[in-house]
């Protein structure tokens, strides 16, 4: 059990000194990078291409908007509904009052009793 522990202890040591040298490596790095001067001499310049020529311009196929009288949609004929007699809509109202009342009388009579 003792070497265990011993081994244990062992690597956590070399990766903490691992660790420590190269955080020291890179502190020195840094402070050596910042005390050299910077030139323009050191700096990389990209270069700029002479030959520039822009893009030609692309013009469409076929024109976007139509001309003036064409249509934009193709023709559909609208759609045809019969249309209601009165005696029959006022008979489907008579029947949708009728069911209103009768919802009415339940709710007024019948719910109360029966809670």
């Amino acid at each position: 059990m003792e070497e265990v522990i011993a081994i244990i202890v062992t690597i956590l040591g070399s990766v903490i000194y691992a660790y420590l040298e190269s955080s020291y490596k890179k502190r020195k790095e840094r402070k050596a990078a910042a005390t050299r001067p910077s030139t323009d001499a050191t700096r990389r310049i990209p270069a700029v291409p002479q030959d520039t020529t822009a893009a030609p311009v692309q013009t469409p196929a076929a024109p976007i908007l139509p001309e003036e009288g064409q249509r934009v949609t193709h023709h559909t004929a609208a759609p045809t509904t019969p249309a209601e007699s009165p005696r029959h809509t006022s008979h489907r109202k008579q029947l949708q009052l009728q069911r209103w009342r009768r919802a009415l009388i339940d709710r007024e009579i019948l719910t109360p009793k029966y809670h």
